[in-house]
């Protein structure tokens, strides 16, 4: 594949976060010392894309600007309202003119993908469509995405009928491969799974699953963020961007990482992530996640995420 672009969707309200993202947008909330948006956007930049494009909603110029500091080289897309995925993937390709095939990650799912080999299998079969799936034979119907035993979809969001040829079921990681002659059917508003792949399989385009044994995260949740968070501090999960490497290098002796800026008096971390530009005086910080631009005086937090204004135990 001689050229491909990325695209991130980032324009959710993350209201499963709430109260954390009441002043916040989900895509900067922590990862290690860095944020969701920032681990997806080095996913496509470690496969080597090069043009890569976001789309935004809440808080736009939060995450604008954070791009801006991190990044030279990124394209944003502000969404007046929401689309969903497929009504935002549509948008962002008739408003570049995009016509190569793109790879779409999900701004919510820390993608633990080998893009090169996906991309390999998507060239390998000739497919028009290739989706990120892990097999979960519990998952709801609803849920799930229907794959034969060659790997080609069948059915998503639906049980194939009685006359289909035998199947499992997977779960969806947040993670699509598509080429230019599915463009058209791509909905002007709504969801890229329940909408378009239907049609997509309908007019027999070639639509596989690659399929994984590892994880995905999705941090979409305050549990779910913090034991993602938790298990990339201690190396018992990784990613190719959150390597043990990037992580051993980061963590201090007593287990934390420690972003820029952060002052400490008179205080106790341990096991924790603290992010940048906090102030923490007086106070044992165990087992937790301490939001950017933090102030916590004389406090006790274990098993637990805060910023200056909430605190969540877990």
């Amino acid at each position: 594949m001689k050229e491909i672009t990325g695209i991130v969707l980032s324009a959710g309200f993350g209201t499963r976060l709430r109260p954390f993202t009441e002043d916040l947008p989900k895509p900067l909330v922590p990862l290690l010392d860095k944020t969701p948006i920032w681990h997806q956007i080095m996913i496509l930049k470690k496969y080597g894309v090069k043009k890569i494009y976001v789309n935004l909603h809440y808080f736009p110029e939060m995450i604008d600007n954070y791009i801006e500091r991190n990044f030279k080289d990124i394209s944003t897309i502000y969404e007046p309202k929401i689309l969903g995925t497929g009504g935002g993937i549509s948008n962002i390709v008739r408003k570049f003119n995009i016509d190569t095939p793109i790879i779409v990650l999900n701004g919510d799912t820390v993608s633990n993908v080998d893009l090169e080999k996906m991309v390999d299998f998507h060239l390998e079969k000739g497919s028009d469509a290739t989706m990120l799936l892990k097999k979960n034979r519990n998952i709801l119907d609803e849920n799930s995405v229907f794959v034969d035993k060659q790997n080609r979809i069948i059915a998503v969001k639906r049980r194939p009928s009685e006359t289909d040829s035998a199947y499992f079921k997977c779960s969806f990681l947040g993670v699509h491969i598509l080429n230019p002659a599915l463009f058209d059917y791509l909905p002007n508003e709504g969801c890229i799974n329940k909408l378009a792949y239907p049609m997509f399989i309908e007019n027999n385009f070639k639509i596989y699953g690659f399929i994984t044994r590892r994880e995905s995260f999705d941090i979409g949740t305050i549990e779910n963020l913090y034991f993602s968070n938790m298990g990339f501090l201690g190396s018992e999960i990784t990613s190719p961007v959150f390597t043990k490497r990037y992580i051993a290098q980061r963590r201090d002796n007593n287990n934390n990482i420690i972003g820029e800026n952060v002052f400490l008096s008179d205080s106790t971390i341990r096991n924790s992530i603290i992010c940048s530009n906090c102030k923490i005086i007086g106070s044992v910080i165990e087992d937790s996640i301490i939001f950017s631009d933090t102030n916590i005086e004389n406090v006790h937090i274990k098993r637990g995420l805060a910023n200056s204004k909430y605190r969540y135990i877990i």
